[in-house]
């Protein structure tokens, strides 16, 4: 599902979005914690950790077109930086 959000995003927004394997571990396990739940929790957390935030720095203009956004994971919080460097990481409040 995170692939499919990606590729979503590429089609929607051309923006590239690379997620770390740290971040992808951390949503998926917030996302297996009931499995009874099945991909509708999995599809939930992708939302809340990965959609929405994007699409409100989208919104606020700290995300343009063509930009590469990266997502990790630092002291147990998403990160979203652009182009790799986090020297030009994006707004404090936009950290979950």
């Amino acid at each position: 599902k995170i692939f499919e959000f990606i590729s979503h995003m590429a089609r929607a927004y051309p923006i590239e979005v690379v997620i770390s394997n740290e971040a992808r571990d951390f949503i998926l396990k917030r996302a297996l914690d009931h499995p009874e739940y099945g991909a509708r929790l999995i599809v939930d957390k992708i939302d809340e950790y990965l959609r929405i935030p994007i699409a409100r720095m989208i919104g606020s203009g700290q995300i343009e077109k063509a930009d590469k956004i990266f997502v990790g994971l630092e002291n147990n919080k998403l990160g979203f930086y652009k182009s790799y460097k986090p020297a030009l990481r994006l707004s404090e409040e936009n950290r979950i």
